[in-house]
């Protein structure tokens, strides 16, 4: 499918200049615009400053809701005024060619559009000018003029090119907005040009008054055109604050209604939907950030069908996306954009999704327009201001890239999608698989740290905390002889007994390799090495291989041992050592 659009999109120039080629020879324009040059006995040098008025005036890059204001009328109807319509026409279509901060591109590319914006600009002007063959009075020509030519400019740009071009600007209220602008400003013009027609036919001495107020005419009608253009522009960004002010209330609403209902994943794609219609962008996705299983966990999308969703969540691999997307050259606020150019991901599988169809925007000098690579990823994240997952913005509706001020918008609703987020079921699973070993379902090491630094500020000697660390004996020669899956067996079985031999307020967990810890609050040294010799009974009484697993063990309490974790830690290991070198299979406490 995409070959085929390709191919529509390669060869409609090439039909559109085809269809002006036949056009121009059929009526013979070369030999008309001769005519009408020798006829009107223009000078040549007031030829060429008409010339380059007209090409000044199609280099004005006005806009309107992002789309380009037509500003060669007023010229052009001069240029017909002083010479003819088949002149003022070519002579336009082919000043076309020369416009100032065009982009380079490839030759093939490059000449498609040199022939569609020629294409355009001839069949604009052409087709009107039948209306000159009409027997009625002149301002009445040129007011149909003016329609037929921005109707005819509509239908090619607006209503035929999208059907070859998908993605391109159809017809909408924004269009047909800038339509009735660009033809009122126009039609306002019609009093001074008829005025000018009497000046250069019957040469009236009081029109030249009118005449030699040239300049001041085009300033005023350029100054009209910038002030629509300012007054539209401050209109547009006053609806965007008040659509903000409006999205983070509801936002605030959806905040607060946490409490109230168990489905979070409709929480969150509500608040998703708040969130990207106020930012502005057609699709969204919230991800959360899985560090322990090296995962992204795609749970809500906005604008998204479900076949598309589906092949995004398979691209679920954490790295290399999290550590190129996330680093600081692409910090934008506190926010992350990384630019097609920039091509951070070649050399690596491409984390990139590119919609079907998605909107190709022709780039401009200094004009930042998106593009399908593009990435804007607003980050979220927990208590400890760690990343905890993020939202992905794409297809914005400007068709512009994000400037500073979205993106600090965009941090205020990632900070209540975070408040969301964290009340999710979604988020506790994935916060515990990130607190657990993947091996054996206990703590891993670092949130042993994390339960150990909040234990420890709450035992005194009234109420002591205790710590055993366990190693499994002679375990790198069981590995050695019967292949490291055996091991991880033997590290599972073990595992599964000391969860079935602890008390319900104790905490266990891997502290690495073969090595667990276990602790044991209320619990002095006495009850611990109890509870440790316990769980070293039921594991020697465990045989694989025609051989019984033992355990080595060492105890340390809080606060008799010490007051900081490390302590703690310390003269517990120094214990499990001293087990080791006196035979194995004992707890020894410091």
């Amino acid at each position: 499918m995409s070959e085929t659009n390709n191919a529509k999109r390669n060869f409609f120039p090439i039909i559109l200049f085809s269809i002006c080629v036949v056009l121009f020879l059929f009526f013979q324009v070369h030999q008309i615009v001769i005519q009408e040059i020798i006829s009107s006995k223009t000078p040549i040098w007031w030829l060429m400053v008409l010339l380059a008025f007209s090409y000044f005036a199609d280099n004005l890059r006005l806009k309107h809701k992002g789309m380009y204001i037509t500003t060669i009328f007023l010229p052009l109807l001069t240029l017909m005024l002083w010479t003819g319509p088949y002149t003022a026409c070519f002579f336009t279509a082919f000043l076309s060619l020369f416009r100032l901060n065009q982009v380079k591109l490839p030759f093939f590319a490059g000449a498609n559009r040199y022939l569609f914006r020629f294409s355009v600009h001839f069949l604009m002007f052409f087709v009107p000018i039948i209306v000159f063959q009409v027997s009625i009075p002149f301002f009445l020509q040129l007011a149909l003029y003016i329609v037929l030519a921005e109707i005819t400019n509509v239908l090619l740009i607006n209503i035929v090119t999208p059907v070859i071009e998908p993605g391109k600007k159809k017809i909408s209220k924004e269009v047909l907005s800038l339509f009735l602008i660009e033809t009122a400003l126009q039609l306002m013009v019609i009093p001074y040009l008829s005025l000018m027609k009497a000046l250069i036919t019957y040469e009236f001495s009081y029109a030249k008054a009118f005449f030699y107020m040239i300049p001041l005419v085009h300033l005023l009608y350029y100054g009209m055109i910038r002030f629509h253009a300012g007054y539209t522009a401050g209109l547009e960004e006053h609806r965007k604050l008040d659509r903000m002010r409006v999205g983070l209330e509801n936002m605030l609403g959806i905040v607060r209604t946490i409490r109230t209902t168990d489905d979070r994943v409709s929480i969150l794609k509500n608040a998703l939907t708040l969130f990207a219609q106020t930012m502005g962008y057609e699709k969204a996705i919230i991800s959360l950030i899985n560090f322990e299983e090296s995962k992204i966990n795609r749970i809500a999308s906005y604008g998204i069908d479900d076949a598309d969703f589906k092949a995004i969540s398979r691209m679920n691999a954490l790295r290399p996306f999290y550590d190129i997307a996330f680093q600081d050259r692409f910090l934008f606020g506190e926010t992350y954009f990384i630019p097609e150019e920039a091509d951070p991901f070649s050399g690596a599988e491409s984390p990139i999704y590119v919609f079907p169809g998605q909107k190709i925007w022709i780039k401009k000098k200094n004009l930042p327009l998106w593009k399908p690579k593009d990435l804007f990823i607003v980050p979220f994240f927990n208590e400890k201001q760690e990343v905890i997952g993020y939202v992905s913005l794409d297809n914005p509706i400007s068709g512009e890239r994000p400037t500073i001020e979205d993106a600090q918008l965009a941090k205020i609703f990632s900070d209540q999608i975070s408040r969301i987020v964290e009340a999710s079921n979604e988020y506790q699973i994935v916060l515990e698989k990130s607190k657990r070993d993947m091996m054996t379902g206990l703590y891993n090491h670092s949130t042993f740290f994390d339960i150990l630094q909040e234990k420890i500020r709450e035992a005194d000697f009234k109420h002591p905390l205790s710590l055993i660390l366990f190693d499994i004996d002679d375990f790198k020669k069981y590995n050695d002889a019967y292949g490291h899956q055996a091991g991880d067996k033997v590290i599972i079985r073990v595992a599964e007994i000391m969860k079935q031999s602890v008390p319900y307020n104790a905490y266990l967990s891997r502290y690495g390799g073969e090595e667990f810890a276990l602790l044991l609050p209320e619990t002095g040294k006495l009850a611990a090495i109890r509870q440790g010799d316990l769980i070293l009974s039921r594991i020697s009484s465990e045989v694989i291989h025609e051989k019984p697993i033992t355990l080595s063990a060492g105890v340390a309490t809080a606060p008799e041992d010490g007051f900081q974790p490390s302590t703690i830690v310390s003269s517990a290991d120094n214990s499990l050592y001293r087990a080791k070198r006196t035979g194995k299979n004992r707890i020894i406490a410091s």
